[in-house]
C-alpha cells in the first residue's frame, strides 16, 4: 500500500511539474504581433498597461495611462496626436514610456515610497535594476468591436494592446547568498506596497521535497513582525528598527506519521548598516516525530536565549552569525517493534556560530555547534556534542565570445548571443563531528538525505541553532544511516564526518536568461565602423544602472535615521506657489535639510562598503542568472560513522545522477542516489525530489 501511495504521489508531482513547464512556456512564447504596425493603418489604443508581478500597480499609474484608451496609434514623431484633448508631437510609443519614465522618476512619491517599503523582515534593501521597453499587440477584431469606439462613437474593428515591460532585477543588499542562488526568478516590476497585503505580511515561502522513508514533504514557512500588524509603516516612520518578529516553519509527511514544527519569537534591535547589523532575545518551541535509525524519535523542546548578526565590514568575509539558547526538552525513543526504548527529560545549553564569505567569486558558509545536556530521568548523566560544517558554491562559467558584428545588405549591427555563457554549478560540503559523554541513543548521530539548504538558507534567528542529526549522505532516508553493532542493527553514532559533491551540467539550448542581451545603443568608432566596444547591450546597461541606484539607498538610509518630526519638516514642499511656507515652516526644513545632508555624510562609507560587495553579484545576476534552465546533476557523497562500542566501521560511498529544473521563481531537483560502497543490512539507493519555492517579491 504504502509503495502504491508513493507512486501516486511521485505521479502527481512529475504531472504537476509538466502543467508548469506547459503554462511557463506557453507564456514566454505569446508574441507581440503589433510592434510592426503604422500610422496608416488605421488602429486605435484599447489599453496600456504597465506588466508586473501579480498585476499591482500604483492607482495613480494606472489612471494616467487609462487616459489613453481611444487615442490613434501613432509611429511617425511628425504627425500631431489627439490624446484628451492634447497636442503631443511625440510617437504613441515613444509617449507611453516616457511618462511611464516620469512616474519612475526620482522625485515620484509613490515610488520612493515604495523603495523605503523594501526593507523587510531581515532589514535588507532591494535594489532595482531596470529596463523600459513595450509590446504591441493585435487585438481580435471581435473584441475591439465590443470593446473601443472611435471619436464618432462607432465601433472600431482595429485595436491594440500596449504593455509597457520594465524588466528588473532585484538585489538583496543584506543577504549575498540570495543573489547568489542560482534560482530563476520572476523580473517583473513589483510594487511592494501593492502586492497582496497576505504575502508582505507574512512573507510566506512552501516547498515539498521527498525520500523514500519519510516520505512526501510539504513544507512551509513564514516569518511576520508583529508591531506591524498592531502599528503598520506610513509615510513618516518607513521602517521600524525595533521589531518582534514571528518565525513558523512546520515540516509534515505525507504519507507517514512524520512531523517537525519550530516557533520563534524574536524581540530584535536592527541596525543594517553598522557592524552589529542585530540583536535580540528569543524564545521558542519545537515540536518534531522523525526516524532515528531503525525507530523513531519524539521531542518536545522550549528555548530561551539571544542571537545577533554581526556585519564584517572588510576582508573575504561577510557576517557573522551568533545565537545562544537554554533548552529544556522531553525526549522519547521508539524502538522497531514500537515500544519505549528511551525516555528522559534534559536541560541543556546550546550555541550556533555562523560564517559567510565570497571567495573566487564563489559563496563560502562555515558554522560550528555546540551544546551540552544533563539528564534528570531514568538514566542520570551527561553528554556534550561539537558539530561543524563547511560548504562552498560556484558557477564556473565557460568562456566565449560576447558579441559579434554582422553586416546585412551593407548595414553593420551588434548580434549577442541569445542565451547566457554555459556555467558549471559545482557544491561542495564537508562537515564533522563529536560526541562525548553518556550519550543516549536519541542523542547520537544518524546520517541520510537531508532537505535543510544549509548554504543557502537566510542568516536571521530563524535559521536552524538545532545541530546537524548527522552525516549527509543522500542514499538512506532521513536519519537512517547509522553504525553497524555485532546484532546488524543500527545504532547511533558518536562522531561522524561526510563530504557532499553536486556538479549540474549546463545545457545552453535549454536556458533562457533573465536579463536578455538586447541591444541598448550602437556607436561606430571613428573611422564610421562597429565594432564591439561600442556595442551595449541590456546586460551592460543594468550593471552600469545599479550604480546609480547608490544614491536612493543612501537617501533611504539616511531618512531612516531621521526622527519622525524631522521626516515631516522634510517634507515640506517650498516650491508651491499656492501654498508658500511660513518663516518658522522655512526655518525647520533648513534644519532638517541639514541634518538629511549630515545623515547622508554618515552613511556614505557603509553604502560604499554594501556596494562594493555587490559588484561582483551585480555583474552574476546579470550575465549568468537564467529564468529557467534545464541541468543534469550528478551526486556523490562520502560518509563515515564511527561509535566507541564499534570502531571497525567502514566509509560509506554513494553516487548518483538527476535533473535539476529552474523555472521562474521554482526550483525542482529529481534524482536518484545509490550506495556504492555499504555495510552489511544497509540501504542499496534512495530516490528523491524537491521542489523549492523561492520568495515571491
Amino acid at each position: 500500500m504504502r509503495q502504491r501511495t508513493g507512486s501516486i504521489i511521485r505521479n502527481w508531482i512529475a504531472s504537476a511539474f509538466l502543467l508548469l513547464i506547459c503554462a511557463w512556456t506557453g507564456s514566454v512564447q505569446a508574441q507581440c504581433n503589433g510592434n510592426d504596425v503604422v500610422t496608416s493603418s488605421g488602429f486605435l489604443v484599447r489599453d496600456v498597461k504597465v506588466v508586473t508581478l501579480f498585476g499591482s500597480a500604483p492607482e495613480a499609474l494606472k489612471a494616467a495611462l487609462a487616459k489613453h484608451r481611444g487615442d490613434k496609434y501613432n509611429t511617425t514623431s511628425e504627425e500631431d496626436l489627439v490624446s484628451g484633448g492634447s497636442i503631443n508631437g511625440n510617437t504613441t510609443r515613444n509617449q507611453y514610456i516616457a511618462e511611464v519614465k516620469d512616474f519612475f522618476s526620482e522625485g515620484e512619491t509613490v515610488v520612493n515610497q515604495d523603495r523605503r517599503a523594501g526593507i523587510n523582515q531581515q532589514d535588507a534593501f532591494y535594489v532595482r535594476a531596470t529596463y523600459i521597453s513595450d509590446c504591441v499587440t493585435k487585438v481580435p477584431e471581435s473584441e475591439c468591436l465590443m470593446t473601443i469606439k472611435d471619436n464618432e462613437g462607432r465601433p472600431s474593428a482595429k485595436c491594440l494592446d500596449i504593455k509597457i515591460k520594465i524588466k528588473v532585477v532585484p538585489i538583496h543588499t543584506n543577504n549575498l547568498s540570495a543573489n547568489l542562488l542560482d534560482l530563476a526568478r520572476s523580473n517583473k516590476l513589483r510594487f511592494y506596497r501593492d502586492l497582496p497585503k497576505g504575502l508582505r505580511t507574512f512573507d510566506p515561502a512552501f516547498w515539498i521535497d521527498y525520500d523514500r522513508d519519510y516520505g512526501a514533504t510539504a513544507v512551509i514557512n513564514s516569518t511576520v513582525d508583529l508591531l506591524e500588524l498592531v502599528a503598520p509603516q506610513n509615510e513618516s516612520n518607513p521602517a521600524r528598527n525595533t521589531q518582534l518578529r514571528l518565525s513558523v516553519d512546520g515540516r509534515k509527511s505525507l504519507q507517514e506519521r512524520f512531523y517537525d514544527t519550530t516557533s520563534v519569537l524574536t524581540l530584535a534591535r536592527t541596525q543594517p548598516l553598522n557592524v552589529l547589523g542585530s540583536f535580540g532575545l528569543t524564545t521558542g518551541f519545537s515540536a518534531n516525530e522523525e526516524p532515528q535509525g531503525e525507530g523513531r524519535r519524539l521531542t518536545n523542546a522550549f528555548r530561551i536565549g539571544g542571537s545577533a548578526v554581526i556585519n564584517l565590514p572588510h576582508g573575504p568575509f561577510t557576517k557573522f552569525s551568533l545565537g545562544m539558547n537554554y533548552r529544556r526538552s522531553s525526549n522519547r525513543l521508539y524502538s522497531v517493534a514500537g515500544g519505549l526504548a528511551e525516555h528522559s527529560r534534559e536541560n541543556a545549553y546550546e550555541s550556533r556560530a555562523l560564517l559567510d564569505g565570497k571567495v573566487a567569486r564563489g559563496f563560502l558558509r562555515g558554522a560550528v555547534w555546540f551544546d551540552g545536556a544533563s539528564q534528570k530521568t531514568v538514566d542520570p548523566g551527561s553528554y556534550k556534542r561539537l558539530a561543524g560544517m563547511i560548504g562552498y558554491a560556484k558557477e564556473i562559467v565557460l568562456q566565449r565570445s560576447k558579441c559579434r558584428i554582422v553586416t546585412t545588405d551593407g548595414q553593420e549591427s551588434c548580434e549577442f548571443p541569445t542565451t547566457n555563457a554555459p556555467a558549471l554549478g559545482v557544491e561542495m560540503l564537508f562537515g564533522a563531528g563529536h560526541s562525548w559523554g553518556h550519550v543516549p541513543q536519541y542523542a547520537r548521530f544518524f546520517g541520510g538525505n537531508s532537505a535543510a539548504n544549509f548554504l543557502y538558507d537566510a542568516v536571521n534567528e530563524a535559521a536552524p541553532i538545532a545541530m546537524p542529526n548527522g552525516p549527509l549522505i543522500r542514499s538512506f532516508g532521513r536519519n537512517r544511516a547509522g553504525v553497524r553493532g555485532a546484532s546488524n542493527r543500527s545504532l547511533g553514532g558518536t562522531g561522524y564526518w561526510h563530504y557532499n559533491l553536486s556538479v549540474a551540467i549546463p545545457l545552453r539550448k535549454f536556458s533562457r536568461p533573465l536579463i536578455p542581451a538586447e541591444l541598448v545603443n550602437s556607436i561606430p568608432d571613428d573611422s564610421g565602423h562597429l565594432s564591439c566596444r561600442g556595442c551595449t547591450s541590456l546586460k551592460e546597461a543594468l550593471k552600469n544602472q545599479v550604480s546609480g541606484e547608490k544614491n536612493i539607498f543612501i537617501d533611504a538610509m539616511a531618512v531612516r535615521r531621521m526622527t519622525a518630526e524631522q521626516r515631516e519638516d522634510l517634507a515640506l514642499d517650498a516650491d508651491d506657489p499656492d501654498n508658500p511656507l511660513t518663516p518658522d515652516q522655512r526655518a525647520r526644513l533648513d534644519a532638517a535639510d541639514k541634518v538629511f545632508e549630515r545623515e547622508r555624510q554618515t552613511v556614505q562609507p557603509e553604502a560604499d562598503r554594501v556596494w562594493q560587495r555587490l559588484t561582483p553579484t551585480i555583474e552574476y545576476i546579470a550575465d549568468h542568472a537564467n529564468l529557467y534552465a534545464v541541468r543534469p546533476l550528478i551526486m556523490f557523497d562520502a560518509a563515515r560513522s564511527t561509535a566507541r562500542e564499534d570502531t571497525e566501521q567502514r566509509t560509506r560511498l554513494a553516487l548518483g545522477a538527476g535533473i535539476q529544473f529552474n523555472v521562474v521563481v521554482a526550483k525542482f531537483e529529481v534524482g536518484y542516489v545509490r550506495t556504492v560502497r555499504r555495510l552489511p543490512g544497509d540501504e542499496r539507493g534512495n530516490f528523491t525530489i524537491r521542489m523549492l519555492f523561492e520568495k515571491l517579491f
